[in-house]
């Protein structure tokens, strides 16, 4: 491969890449004024944490905070998947947009085109032939995980898997400039691809001691005014979540398309490890069904290495990768839907590692590693013309995964780019009252089962919201607030600015109607304080 091509080669991924994304999604949701297809389920949490970011023209410290949305449980754009780094560009924009704007189809298909651009550039220091090269970069562009994360259940900041093969290649490159690069854009697209990728800078700081030492004084501290300006550390309580057993990885994971790829979905714990998805796809387990068969057959005779990955240190990274699986295990380890063992950790080391819930995605660094690991061990496996046969077939293989991940995205409908009815019938939601700035619901809860239709019509007519969904919240804030809500609504102190929808049928019978508006728009029943 010349020099030429292993500068360049990359671009051929990162158009098949998006080519990926106008086949599996289509164009509409690139629009940025199409947002319907973003009111349902995740996408909605991320979107309206946006959008009550953008519209509030006030710039706080740290930078990521969201006042507006959610009331005395608000954080910030952190807490609500909002791709912080995307969240704080487009704010600086914000009046040269329009009114209604979306930048996740952008962020998509830039994930899509990132991780063919990144695979190639792991992928160029395992092999020096183009052809090898390229087939290792597809095979690590058709991941089956970063697909079930978009369409199954539309986690779009999750959905940076090019983030670990930015890691990868900062691993394999040996230059310290790269971690500055991808630690720093982890940080400030999702805390769950930063922890992946710190145990793998930890790792090449193993195997490359001269970096070691500025290394650990500079990247923390870094890596810290990062957390800390965008709004990691807002919230006092809740980061703890609980689940990690229920949201673990099955040690099936690997073989388990969940119905994304060509295989059949098999049986796990609990249908939250559907969460977990690991699977490699059916190209790369048919490298490694080829490995051990020939390993078994003892045929073990090393052709001339086609790679000119002799003198990388492929242990300290697997090692890495390995704790982080360990990691997602949980203490409660599954096989299938048995229980094989479970093991009992210090109340301490439980909240410690509780900071994640769902620990099963801390699978993926190893499955990206052992793609990348398969095309190695097969160049030095077999000879050039066998190995040329069985990643070929190989990559026909994890392409008609493809297929299937087709037919699971027009059943899961995430993202189709299609609009979502609201339940706002009523006029009334059309012209509100004048005056109004605060939607308030009462009783206060986490994430109101009403919220995202009610949040973005807040939005949309410059109210905030005391409602919300966020990631980590400090429950302890709620109870408090309701009390004081109620204090105020008997004693006629609210405020004639916010309107209120009261889900307490009991309260609206026993307030003094002549002090209040009530009315009942759709299914709610609204109230507001009758003018003086």
């Amino acid at each position: 491969m010349s020099k030429t091509q292993a500068n360049w080669g990359w671009i051929i991924p990162a158009l098949i890449g998006a080519a990926m994304f106008f086949i599996l999604f289509g164009k509409n949701i690139l629009a940025p004024a199409n947002t319907e297809w973003l009111l349902q389920g995740d996408p909605a949490q991320s979107y309206l944490g946006w959008l009550f970011f953008r519209q509030d023209n006030t710039w706080h410290w740290p930078l990521g905070l969201n006042p507006q949305y959610g009331g005395v449980i608000s954080s910030s754009v952190v807490f609500t998947d909002s791709i912080p780094l995307f969240a704080l560009f487009f704010k600086l924009f914000s009046p040269l947009l329009s009114e209604h704007f979306q930048y996740h189809g952008i962020w998509i298909l830039l994930c899509f085109i990132l991780q063919g651009a990144l695979a190639w550039q792991c992928a160029k220091y395992t092999t020096q032939s183009f052809y090898y090269c390229l087939a290792s970069s597809l095979l690590l562009l058709a991941s089956a995980p970063m697909m079930a994360r978009i369409g199954g259940v539309g986690h779009f900041a999750l959905s940076a898997h090019w983030l670990i093969l930015g890691g990868f290649w900062a691993y394999l490159s040996k230059q310290n400039k790269l971690w500055y690069l991808f630690l720093g854009l982890a940080a400030l697209i999702h805390a769950y691809l930063l922890a992946m990728l710190l145990p793998l800078w930890l790792a090449s700081l193993w195997a490359n001691p001269r970096l070691r030492y500025q290394s650990l004084i500079f990247i923390p501290i870094y890596i810290y005014a990062l957390l800390y300006s965008s709004g990691y550390f807002c919230i006092a309580g809740g980061l703890s979540g609980a689940g990690q057993i229920y949201y673990s990885a099955n040690l099936l994971s690997v073989i388990d398309s969940k119905n994304w790829g060509l295989l059949h979905k098999l049986p796990s714990a609990w249908p939250e490890q559907n969460d977990a998805m690991n699977y490699m796809g059916t190209g790369a387990l048919f490298i490694y069904i080829n490995l051990i068969l020939n390993s078994l057959a003892r045929l073990i005779k090393p052709t001339q290495n086609q790679s000119d990955s002799a003198d990388i240190q492929w242990w300290p990274l697997a090692t890495a990768c390995s704790l982080l699986a360990l990691y997602a295990l949980s203490p409660l380890i599954t096989l299938g839907s048995y229980h094989l063992i479970e093991i009992k950790l210090p109340a301490a080391i439980s909240a410690l590692t509780g900071v994640f819930r769902a620990v099963g995605r801390f699978t993926w660094p190893l499955s990206y590693l052992l793609i990348l690991l398969s095309t190695v061990l097969l160049l030095k496996r077999f000879k050039p013309r066998q190995s040329a046969f069985i990643l070929s077939l190989a990559l026909i293989l994890q392409f008609a995964d493809i297929y299937c991940t087709i037919a699971t995205l027009k059943q899961e409908g995430i993202p189709s780019g299609l609009s979502r009815p609201s339940p706002l019938k009523s006029p009334f939601w059309q012209q509100p009252p004048q005056g109004i700035n605060a939607l308030k619901i009462y009783p206060l809860q986490h994430a109101d089962p009403d919220y995202i239709h009610l949040a973005n019509w807040a939005a949309q007519h410059k109210m905030s919201i005391n409602t919300a969904y966020f990631a980590r919240h400090d429950a302890s804030r709620i109870q408090p607030e309701n009390k004081t809500v109620l204090k105020a609504l008997k004693d006629g102190s609210i405020d004639n600015k916010t309107l209120f929808i009261i889900k307490d049928n009991a309260l609206i019978e026993s307030l003094n109607n002549k002090k209040y508006l009530i009315q009942q728009e759709d299914h709610f029943t609204l109230l507001r304080k009758k003018p003086e």
